[in-house]
């Protein structure tokens, strides 16, 4: 009988094969592995970020933020994900999220860690960008045309799908990303309540996720979607999504419109899905009795997840 752990080949490949930041702590939030990207990005050296020395690199007005959701995803032992600006090695922030999950022993404790962190700059440029315009729009009412002009153009540009609502919450803007992910095309969904052009639901219940927009418009805040949250196409097809609703307001400050900023994270949902089941076969493995067992394990764990069915050679 051989057997090897396959655990840090896997995740070397993994490291290699990302564009993301990708890192692993303690239960206490300790560093405990090296991560070439962090260090690649920061310009840290191994042992800066493993002497915890890692929170040097973000901004000083988004680490207490960041340190307490921190505490609380450690408290919880629920999933970390916060927003945050990081310097670069050539000394420029730009922005980041973080997400981090965390992997538990078999008793239910967490024994570690394990997060990634990606570049956010562009979308947070692009929303930046959005209410500028939607600004400069609502202040230059005698020069309307132009305005709209170089508004919608803008919107048209960036990546991510947009949703622009008056104070009644009926759309008044889709851009051409929002239309192909939606299926509506802008004139159709023009004056029509966000929840017929944009309808969300939870991926495993299928209970409907309360409106975004009538979130932001009840309370005047940035909102995001919940997690495993799907809009229902057009054509009866599920699109898995995220991101946040924020509201429009004028120079006085009175909301006068809300705006969907959302993207297809399908992706995201596969990838995620791809670790998941990596993490829960080695557990699986680990705890069976013998081969057969482990073996209606991984088809057990593939099916429906993954695949719709699952064969298995044995030599």
């Amino acid at each position: 009988k051989v057997t090897r752990d396959m655990t840090d080949r896997a995740y070397r490949a993994f490291v290699e094969a990302t564009h993301a930041i990708v890192w692993s702590t303690d239960p206490d939030g300790i560093p405990n592995t090296d991560s070439p990207s962090w260090r690649a990005f920061t310009g840290q050296t191994e042992q800066e970020w493993l002497g915890r020395q890692a929170w040097e690199p973000v901004h000083v007005d988004d680490r207490p933020n960041l340190e307490l959701s921190g505490s609380d995803a450690k408290r919880d032992k629920t999933m970390f994900e916060e927003e945050f600006r990081l310097r670069r090695r050539a000394g420029e922030y730009v922005w980041m999220t973080v997400r981090a999950v965390p992997l538990r022993a078999p008793s239910g404790a967490v024994r570690e860690w394990f997060g990634v962190t990606f570049d956010v700059t562009a979308r947070k440029s692009a929303e930046i960008e959005l209410k500028r315009a939607l600004e400069r729009e609502q202040s230059a009412r005698l020069d309307a045309e132009r305005a709209r002009a170089q508004w919608t153009t803008t919107l048209n540009s960036i990546g991510d799908a947009v949703i622009a609502t008056d104070e009644s919450g009926a759309v008044t803007f889709m851009n051409d990303v929002a239309q192909k992910l939606t299926g509506w095309l802008a004139d159709e969904a023009r004056s029509r309540p966000p929840r017929d052009v944009f309808p969300i639901v939870n991926e495993d219940t299928r209970r409907p996720v309360e409106d975004p927009v009538a979130k932001v418009l009840r309370a005047g805040t940035i909102v995001g979607l919940a997690n495993h949250t799907v809009l229902v196409r057009r054509d009866g097809s599920d699109l898995p999504i995220d991101d946040s609703a924020a509201p429009i307001r004028d120079r006085d400050g009175k909301l006068f419109g809300v705006v969907m900023v959302f993207r297809d994270v399908s992706r995201e949902k596969r990838e995620q899905a791809r670790r998941d089941f990596l993490l829960r076969a080695n557990e699986e493995l680990l705890a069976a009795g013998d081969y057969q067992a482990a073996l209606r394990t991984v088809v057990r764990l593939a099916v429906p997840r993954l695949a719709d069915w699952c064969a298995l050679d044995i030599v």
